[in-house]
């Protein structure tokens, strides 16, 4: 860090900064590779160089040549970030490059902000920079989260592509069982005239037996000929296409036996999405303490945890025992069909004397890469080639979005899909929701859940279809029979109804169809939509609502469909002009109130009398 500090022909110096964060680059590459720490500080230096650049185009606009960037304060960082994604799209270097750059710079100040407020040197709750290619809020959380359909639907994709790869290992291990080592007496003809390299048994013994890769074969001195003897094609049945395989060489029998990355970014993947944890805890989970029975269910459940980025805490998730793609039995098998790589490294480690490869036979997610080096999944700041294998799968697959844009999965998208399936499945129960995340207290997840737009996303989205209704208000141009065909009705919230009979599952719970709905939960509805006459109604039960919070306890009201429905609401609301909501709030003051019960709005039937 010492040219970050004094600077050189490139960048001038910053002591002050390079002091911000140099705790937090040492914490985050104390355990890697020397080479990945000096690949990382190199990164840096381009928000260095930034910086300078900054500074000159500041001297030139103001004629002060005093101005100087020495320290940024959160509040500046989180101003200068979007300058700094602008400056990084145009330098001439691989997207890649840029890529990885951005991910870097953000990592090491993401971690300095989360050690300063672990120590409680500063209040601020969250850094708000965003680590992709789009330099504000609503294009980060808009544009890259999948919605809870989108995510069903690569989860799907995910386990097919696991299943597939699960079946093809156990018919390698299986062949494997029956090989022969296919380099005894294969010299000469007899090589490619029917010996023994002509048989897959004997390749996949080969395989399994000796570990043909770099830096690990049981036999170093025949490495060059045991990789030349698998030029061979594997067999159509141990092929997946998916994974872009050609089928032929080293790599592609190493992948019908053992998990290389691009298996191990499918595994990981859905491991992210069944569990909501940090992708930074699932490739720090350890063989030997990774999960322990569910003391309430031991025989059906696990609960899975890892030691999070900072200090000694621990993030703790809950999985089923039955499935192959519940994510204990993911991260098991992976565990499993590994076990000789890693039996191979404890070897080595011992040696060699090297307590380097004996910490990464310790971990879970050790697989080869495709030079031949074993390797483990790092920090979510270096999945990059995991991405593109997700990206490439797919593609390949036809998955694709709901506007039809290509899937895009991103590990720490994990995360907030797991808390979108716990939000809806518990009801909107922002307690079990915390619970399922982590969370230490209701606060953080309100935070966590507006801050990713998750907080009625898909109600929104019905709201959002009705743009149009809103335009037309504005014009004056209103009339119902505009976007619904057949009479409408009003709902006891003052929204029409264009199906009353036909309500969506949540608006009328227990209804029977070709019935008037009872429980009118227009919130949680389809059929709906809003005109000016609504306003007077929606204004009272928010009203109503704001009360009632005033009243009840927090558990109680957050455990309800209280918050829910009154962000719906305020949300139908702020789509009108001003001058109709000021109107409108002059015609609700005097009316009775609508919503008066302290249960649960969920329990609660809201009729029209």
């Amino acid at each position: 860090m010492k040219s970050l500090e004094g600077g050189g022909e490139a960048f001038r110096g910053r002591p002050l900064l390079t002091k911000r964060i140099q705790g937090a680059f040492e914490d985050l590459y104390r355990d890697g590779a020397k080479s990945t720490a000096y690949r990382s500080r190199a990164n840096l230096n381009y928000f260095w160089r930034f910086l300078d650049d900054q500074e000159l185009q500041a001297k030139s606009l103001s004629g002060r040549p005093e101005v100087s960037f020495d320290d940024l304060d959160w509040e500046e960082l989180e101003r200068i970030w979007p300058q700094f994604i602008d400056w990084l799209r145009h330098k001439r270097t691989t997207q890649h490059s840029k890529y990885y750059i951005n991910q870097v710079v953000y990592a090491v100040f993401r971690r300095a902000f989360d050690e300063a407020r672990a120590k409680n040197q500063i209040t601020k709750q969250t850094l708000e920079i965003y680590i992709f290619f789009q330099s504000n809020k609503e294009a980060f959380y808009g544009g890259d989260v999948l919605s809870f359909e989108e995510a069903k639907t690569a989860f799907r994709a995910l386990a097919r592509g696991w299943r597939k790869i699960c079946r093809r290992i156990a018919l390698a291990q299986s062949l494997a069982a029956r090989g022969v080592d296919p380099a005894t007496g294969s010299s000469g003809k007899n090589r490619w005239q029917g010996g023994g390299w002509r048989n897959i048994e004997n390749r996949l013994w080969l395989v399994e037996q000796v570990l043909p890769f770099a830096g690990l074969s049981h036999k170093p001195a025949e490495f060059h000929k045991h990789r030349d003897g698998m030029r061979v094609s594997l067999p159509p049945e141990l092929i997946i296409p998916e994974l872009g395989e050609l089928g032929t060489g080293a790599q592609a029998h190493v992948g019908a036996r053992f998990l290389r990355l691009p298996e191990l970014a499918i595994a990981f993947a859905m491991v992210t999405m069944k569990t909501g944890m940090n992708p930074d805890t699932v490739s720090r989970m350890l063989v030997s303490n990774w999960w322990r029975p569910d003391p309430l269910a031991p025989t059906k459940r696990a609960v899975l945890y890892g030691p999070k980025r900072i200090g000694n805490k621990t993030q703790r998730a809950s999985s089923s025992l039955i499935r192959k793609t519940d994510a204990y039995q993911i991260i098991q098998y992976v565990i499993d069909v590994q076990k000789p790589i890693r039996d191979r490294l404890i070897e080595l480690s011992i040696e060699r004397n090297d307590p380097e490869l004996k910490r990464r036979a310790s971990m879970v997610w050790l697989g080869v890469k495709k030079d031949g080096l074993f390797d483990f999944l790092p920090a979510s700041s270096t999945f990059y080639e995991a991405h593109q294998t997700l990206d490439a799968f797919f593609d390949y697959s036809g998955v694709v979005r709901e506007d039809g844009s290509p899937m895009r999965y991103r590990m720490p998208q994990g995360r907030d899909i797991w808390g979108l399936f716990m939000y809806h499945r518990s009801s909107f129960n922002h307690l079990l929701t915390a619970q399922s995340l982590g969370h230490a207290t209701i606060h953080s997840l309100l935070h966590y859940l507006e801050k990713r737009a998750v907080i009625v996303q898909d109600r929104k989205r019905l709201l959002d279809l009705q743009d149009q209704v809103f335009r037309d208000l504005k014009d004056g141009k209103y009339g119902p029979r505009r976007y619904r065909e057949g009479a409408a009705e009003i709902a006891a919230t003052g929204l029409h109804c264009g199906d009353s009979l036909h309500p969506a599952p949540d608006a009328d719970p227990g209804h029977s169809d070709g019935h008037a709905c009872q429980s009118q939960r227009c919130f949680t509805c389809w059929n709906w939509y809003a005109s000016v006459e609504s306003l007077p109604t929606l204004l009272r039960i928010i009203a109503d609502l704001e009360q009632i919070r005033e009243t009840l306890s927090v558990a109680l009201w957050e455990t309800s469909d209280y918050p829910v429905m009154l962000a719906v609401y305020k949300h139908i609301v702020d789509q009108f002009d001003a001058k109709h909501v000021q109107a409108a709030r002059l015609t609700a003051e005097p009316m009775r109130p609508i919503i008066t019960t302290s249960m649960f709005v969920g329990n609660t039937s809201i009729r029209e009398h």
